[in-house]
């Protein structure tokens, strides 16, 4: 979903693939004059591109305080691996059937 200035000066609210770099309008749900009607229109597109049966969770860190500032001290890519591969091996995908 993306929010677009109009020339008048609305904002059209309108659900979007973007794919290669450029976007394709799939439903224009409207043009905002006012912020209710913003809202309205969000409101409408979250609802036609959640999926019921997938559960939700909750982004929304406006209400709630944050004590300190999350600091990564450590990544690394090979952690992933050796879940993977470790995964790989209980499936028993690691052997070869002679």
């Amino acid at each position: 979903m993306r929010k677009v200035r109009t020339v008048s000066g609305a904002t059209a609210v309108q659900i979007a693939d973007k794919t290669g770099g450029k976007y394709r309008i799939v439903e224009h749900l409207g043009s905002a004059h006012t912020p209710e009607d913003l809202a309205t229109f969000v409101e409408a597109g979250k609802a036609k591109l959640r999926d019921p049966a997938q559960a939700t969770l909750d982004f929304d860190t406006a209400e709630k305080p944050r004590t300190t500032a999350a600091i990564v001290k450590y990544s690394r890519a090979g952690i992933r691996i050796d879940v993977i591969r470790s995964e790989y091996t209980k499936l028993g995908f690691d052997t070869v059937d002679r």
